[in-house]
C-alpha cells in the first residue's frame, strides 16, 4: 500500500537504522519566510528558462520573430539529429502576419502540413524532456515513473515577452486568455509543447503533453526548499492540467488560474540524489501551463563533492533553545508554522486541550506503556535516546506531516506505539488527533506534504480517513520515556518539528 518507495535497507521498529532516505514533503503557507544559511545554494540550473535567449536567433527564425519555439533538453543525443519541417504562410512571398498573412493551418501525417524548427540542434541545458505519455505510470496512484531506457524524448517551448505582444491581439478577441509575459526575467516555459515527431516513425504526433525534469544533487538528509510559479494559458478545465512530482512522491496537481501563482513546497532529501518534475497531463492542444522562476536552494556540495553534516544535538549550546532546528541551514520555513501558527493551512483547526493539566504533567503513568513516566519529572535525561526533540525534556507542542504513506521506521517498541492500515491513504485526508483520554488535540483536512501542530500529550491516537473511510489508525508514546526522534515514521505521519 505503499504510495512510494522509500528505503529497501530501512529496517522497522526495533531493528531500525537512521531513516535517511525517506522523502519528506511539507506545502506551506504562501505567507511563511524561509531562513536560508550562507552555507545553503541555488541547486536548479536554469530554473527561469533564459536560455537559450531567443533574441540571439537569427531573425528569420520563429524564435526571434514570434518569441517562441521548442527545444530538446539535455537528454538528447548529438548523435540524432533534428530534421526541420516548416509551416509557411498563406502567402509565402510575404512576411507572416497573424490577420492577413497567417500560417497554413497545420494538418498531419507523413505529407502533411506540420512544423519541427531545429533550432541548430540548440538545448535547453539543465533540463531533460520527455513525451509524457510515453512514461509509465504506477496503476494504484498514478505516479510517473521515469526510465530512460524506454521514455520517449520530448521538447518544451520556451516563450519570450515578444510573443504576447504579438499573439493576444490575435488571441483575446476569441474570448481567450491573454498569453502571459514572463514572471521573472524575459523568457518562461510552457508545458504543454509543439513539434512532436514519434522517434522511431519519424510521423509528427497530435499530443505534444511534455514532462520537464531534473536531477539535483542534494545532500543526504537535509532540507531544501523549492518554489516556483505557475499559471495557465486556457480556462478550459483539463486543458492546462500538470503534476508536480519531488523524488517520486506527488506534491501538487495544478488545472487552472487566472494569474501567476507562487508554490512551496519544503522536503527532506533520502541517500540518492532528488528528481524534481513537472508533468502536464492535460488535454495535449498545445496550450498550457505556463512555468517561471523554478529553484531549490539549499546545502551544497563543495568542489570536493562533501556534504555539510545534517543537523545534531551536539552542535546547540545547551541553552533554552531547542537547537533542532535552528542552526540555519534547516530553518527553511517548515518550522516557521510553530506555536503561532495552526499548521500552515489555514482551514485546518488547532485544537487544545481544556484540561491544561493533560499535557502529561497530571498523568501518573498508572495505564501507560511506560509506567515509570510520570510526565512531570520526565526531562529526558535518563533516557539512552540523545534525539534533539527529547533533549531538553518533552516538547510542549508537535508538528507532524502527513506524508500520505504506510511506511514506518522508528525505535519504539510494539507496546508503545502502532499502525494499523486498512486502504490507500488518500491524498486529501480527514486527520483527527486524540489523547490517551480522548480528549481532541488536532481536527482537519491535511494534503499529501502539509504538516499541522498541536499541544503535546504523552499518548497520541491519529486516525486517518478520506471523510468517510477510515484508512489508517497510528498511535505512539510521545512523553520521551521511549525512543522518540525527528523524522520517525509512523505509517502516514512523521515527526517533523517540536517546539
Amino acid at each position: 500500500m505503499k504510495r512510494f518507495n522509500t528505503s529497501d535497507d530501512a529496517s522497522k521498529a526495533d531493528s531500525r537504522t537512521k531513516l535517511v532516505s525517506v522523502f519528506l514533503l511539507a506545502l506551506c503557507s504562501l505567507t511563511f519566510t524561509t531562513g536560508i544559511s550562507a552555507a545553503d545554494g541555488e541547486l536548479v540550473v536554469n530554473g527561469g528558462f533564459e536560455a537559450p535567449n531567443l533574441a540571439l536567433f537569427p531573425a528569420t527564425s520563429r524564435a526571434f520573430s514570434k518569441g517562441w519555439t521548442s527545444f530538446y533538453g539535455a537528454n538528447k543525443s548529438d548523435a540524432d539529429p533534428c530534421t526541420s519541417h516548416l509551416r509557411l504562410p498563406v502567402n509565402p512571398a510575404l512576411p507572416f502576419d497573424p490577420f492577413s498573412n497567417p500560417l497554413v493551418p497545420a494538418t498531419f501525417g507523413p505529407s502533411g502540413n506540420w512544423e519541427v524548427e531545429c533550432n541548430g540542434d540548440t538545448k535547453i541545458p539543465g533540463w531533460s524532456m520527455w513525451w509524457s505519455d510515453s512514461v509509465a505510470q504506477d496503476p494504484v496512484t498514478g505516479d510517473f515513473l521515469f526510465n530512460p531506457a524506454t521514455d520517449q524524448i520530448g521538447r518544451i517551448e520556451i516563450q519570450n515577452n515578444i510573443y504576447p505582444t504579438w499573439s493576444n491581439p490575435f488571441w483575446v478577441p476569441q474570448g481567450k486568455l491573454p498569453i502571459s509575459f514572463a514572471k521573472f526575467g524575459e523568457q518562461k516555459a510552457e508545458l504543454d509543447s509543439h513539434d512532436r515527431i514519434d522517434m522511431l516513425t519519424g510521423k509528427p504526433v497530435i499530443n505534444s503533453n511534455v514532462a520537464l525534469t531534473q536531477t539535483l544533487e542534494t545532500c543526504p538528509n537535509q532540507k531544501y526548499v523549492l518554489t516556483y510559479e505557475w499559471r495557465s494559458r486556457t480556462t478550459v478545465a483539463g486543458d492546462n492540467d500538470v503534476r508536480v512530482q519531488v523524488g517520486g512522491l506527488v506534491a501538487r496537481t495544478h488545472t487552472l488560474t487566472g494569474d501567476w501563482q507562487k508554490e512551496i513546497v519544503n522536503f527532506v532529501s533520502g541517500n540518492n540524489p532528488t528528481q524534481i518534475a513537472f508533468i502536464s497531463i492535460g488535454d495535449g492542444t498545445t496550450k498550457g501551463m505556463s512555468l517561471d522562476g523554478v529553484s531549490v536552494i539549499g546545502p551544497v556540495r563543495d568542489l570536493l563533492g562533501e556534504c555539510p553534516p545534517p543537523p545534531s544535538c551536539e552542535a546547540d549550546d545547551g541553552s533554552s533553545d531547542d537547537g533542532s532546528s535552528d542552526d540555519g541551514s534547516s530553518d527553511d520555513g517548515s518550522s516557521d508554522d510553530g506555536s503561532s501558527d495552526d499548521g500552515s493551512s489555514d482551514d485546518l483547526q488547532l485544537c487544545t486541550d481544556d484540561e491544561s493539566s493533560d499535557d502529561g504533567s497530571s498523568d501518573d503513568g498508572s495505564s501507560d506503556d511506560g509506567s515509570s513516566d510520570d510526565g512531570s519529572s520526565d526531562d529526558g535525561s535518563s533516557d539512552d535516546d540523545t534525539s534533539c526533540l527529547c533533549a531538553n525534556g518533552k516538547p510542549d507542542e508537535l508538528t507532524l506531516l502527513y506524508d500520505g504513506d504506510d511506511f514506518t521506521s522508528h525505535n519504539q517498541g510494539s507496546g508503545d506505539s502502532s499502525v494499523e492500515t486498512f486502504g490507500i491513504l488518500p491524498t486529501d485526508a480527514n486527520i483527527r488527533v486524540t489523547s490517551k483520554k480522548g480528549d481532541l488535540l488536532f481536527s482537519g483536512v491535511v494534503s499529501v506534504g502539509q504538516v499541522f501542530s498541536f499541544q503535546q500529550n504523552n499518548n497520541i491516537t491519529i486516525e486517518i480517513s478520506d471523510g468517510t473511510t477510515l484508512m489508517q489508525v497510528v498511535t505512539f508514546h510521545a512523553s520521551c520515556s521511549v525512543p522518540l526522534e525527528l523524522l520517525d515514521t509512523f505509517g502516514g505521519i512523521t515527526i517533523y518539528d517540536f517546539n
